[in-house]
């Protein structure tokens, strides 16, 4: 069994699923492991299911199953945890234009922020996002890709927690038309190609 065959099987049984370019990406990440760790004393897991589940899926299942044990804890209902990027939940279908509210942050600037998470807000929607210090610039940055991305600033709040005075804003994006099926685009180009 190769290793993508194993992080695909053990991802299952933890609930994940991955892409075929993760599946690589892990297999590459598990030879540069095992070749590196002939010549420097990297770990002393390198048997190919052991890697994929010590190494890899418990570090990728740890934050989901902490938020379903909050979920499960608090008696939250109507709640689901999904792992995915939010560039290929925004191509998914059953994630794509189908929220509500979608809210993210410290994640990336703006007009990044706005491709990832635009594409998952049904039409009439809202997008909030808590941003820092920059938010006016970070805004006036972001105009083009809110009118591409079918979205419009509603509002822009400074909000203050106790103790800190770091100039936090809270900005709320009305969803007024249909995302292009364009965006958001493949992992990483919203980064750095951002639409400003």
């Amino acid at each position: 069994m190769t290793f993508a065959e194993i992080m695909q099987l053990k991802g299952k049984e933890a609930g994940l699923s991955f892409t075929a370019q993760q599946l690589e990406q892990f297999s590459a990440y598990y030879e540069l492991l095992v070749e590196t760790n002939k010549v420097m004393n990297l770990t002393a897991i390198t048997e190919p299911e052991e890697v994929a589940v010590k190494h890899m899926i418990d570090s990728l299942a740890k934050r989901l199953k902490f938020l379903e044990t909050v979920i499960i804890e608090l008696g939250l209902k109507g709640i689901r945890c999904v792992h995915l990027r939010a560039e290929d939940a925004g191509r998914d279908p059953r994630h794509r234009e189908k929220y509500d509210l979608v809210t993210a942050r410290a994640v990336a600037r703006l007009s990044v922020l706005a491709e990832y998470c635009l594409p998952l807000v049904k039409t009439d929607g809202s997008f909030i996002a808590l941003k820092g210090s920059k938010y006016q610039e970070e805004i006036a940055a972001a105009d083009k890709a809110l009118q591409i991305l079918g979205g419009r600033l509603v509002s822009a709040d400074a909000v203050k927690l106790p103790g800190l005075n770091d100039g936090r804003a809270i900005v709320k994006i009305a969803k007024i038309k249909t995302t292009p099926k364009a965006y958001p685009r493949k992992a990483g180009l919203p980064d750095k190609q951002p639409l400003e």
